[in-house]
């Protein structure tokens, strides 16, 4: 099994630190902060504008010393329809569990019952594992993805 205190190599990684015949062996590593080179970039994976809609987004480039615990979507402060769930400007959790069938799991988030597209957009707000928040406004990332 693979918990969050094990780590699996390639065996040639492996061979850097301890003898392959042993199997396995005892390490000690530290998380540090990361700083990556460009600004945190939202990707549009999927979307459905309509029919109680939905999104999915991969969020790029977060920097900070722990992964993304939590991510929240609301209708941008500029949309003009009610947003996420009918409701003006309320913070709704977006999901992770799509990230299992991901390559990017953990930076993956699905979110649905969406009202139809409003011209605002919408607006993101990120946790870290120590935390720490910010907001990601729609005027930030406005993209304009393809309907799927």
């Amino acid at each position: 099994s693979c918990n969050a205190t094990r780590i699996n190599l390639f065996a040639l990684a492996f061979q850097e630190i301890g003898r392959i015949k042993f199997g396995t062996i005892a390490v000690e590593y530290r998380q540090v902060a990361c700083k990556p080179p460009d600004n945190i970039e939202v990707r549009v994976d999927a979307r459905r504008p309509i029919d109680g809609g939905y999104l999915r987004l991969t969020l790029r480039n977060v920097a900070g010393d722990g992964g993304l615990t939590a991510v929240d979507i609301r209708g941008s402060a500029n949309a003009s329809a009610a947003g996420v769930d009918g409701v003006a400007n309320a913070w709704q959790p977006m999901v992770n569990g799509y990230a299992a069938t991901n390559a990017n799991a953990g930076a993956a988030w699905e979110a649905s019952r969406l009202q139809p597209d409003p011209a605002g957009g919408f607006d993101l707000r990120a946790t870290n594992a120590v935390g720490e928040t910010i907001i990601i406004s729609h005027d930030t990332y406005c993209t304009a993805p393809a309907d799927t």
